[in-house]
């Protein structure tokens, strides 16, 4: 049995505050309950998604009855800057009874069908067949760039070091030259949001962030590395996603 709970965020950090809330995918079978965390939103969002969405519920406890609890409704539509490396879809939560559109965090296409099928949440962005296109367009673009670089590097050889095209390795090839076949190092992380918002560039070459987890007691993203990472890249990583936590605050 599969079902779309709001579950309270044990250590939520200054950022999302007391009373925090994390939306995801609960699922029950003979052999207990497991919870996978989409989305960690402030208090505001959790109580006022789960009390105006009527099929959103809480995991373990209601939250104490209260006046203040404005009710809110949802949409689910697609983000004004896609990437290939982001959650391109983003959860909108607005007031019954007004129009005012609060963005409550940002989705990957699979937790966003699951949000649109379990909780009949409205979906606003482009239909399937254009989303596709945009995601394609997107994949040719950066080929096209990495072949031009490739392509300067040929004819210049002193422009730089172009990207390996023959061992730049995608997720799920093998590394048979290292021995293993897939890395990935996981950071701790107050602002989940902030960090997938970051550009590319701002992690150290053959880094890419590949998912995020706020389900247990700590919230932390995960990076996929196509190479053994250095002392060096991993504090550079960790100073940047501090700078961050510090630096962005979420719209609320």
């Amino acid at each position: 049995m599969r079902s779309i709970v709001m579950q309270r965020v044990f250590n939520p950090g200054p950022k999302l505050g007391a009373g925090a809330g994390v939306i995801g995918m609960r699922t029950h079978d003979l052999s207990g309950s497991d919870f996978e965390g989409y989305l960690r939103m402030p208090r505001r969002f959790a109580e006022g998604l789960t009390e105006g969405i009527p099929n959103l519920h809480w995991r373990y406890q209601t939250p104490p009855e209260t006046t203040s609890v404005q009710p809110m409704h949802a949409k689910i539509g697609l983000r004004e800057d896609p990437g290939l490396d982001k959650r391109n879809f983003v959860l909108l939560a607005h007031k019954v009874g007004h129009d005012r559109l609060y963005t409550v965090g940002y989705l990957d296409k699979e937790q966003a069908d699951e949000l649109v099928r379990e909780l009949d949440i409205p979906y606003v962005g482009p239909p399937e067949a254009e989303y596709v296109s945009i995601m394609t367009r997107l994949k040719v673009a950066d080929l096209r760039a990495r072949a031009d670089a490739l392509e300067a590097s040929l004819q210049d050889p002193s422009a730089g070091t172009a990207p390996d095209v023959a061992t730049d390795t995608a997720a799920g090839e093998s590394h048979d030259d290292e021995g293993w076949s897939d890395l990935k190092v996981a950071f701790d992380a107050d602002d989940t949001d902030a960090v997938w918002n970051a550009p590319a560039d701002a992690w150290p070459d053959g880094w890419a962030l590949n998912e995020s987890d706020g389900s247990g007691a700590r919230n932390v993203v995960i990076f996929r590395v196509d190479h053994l990472p250095t002392s060096d890249e991993t504090r550079a990583v960790a100073a940047g996603i501090g700078k961050l936590d510090q630096s962005i605050t979420p719209e609320i």
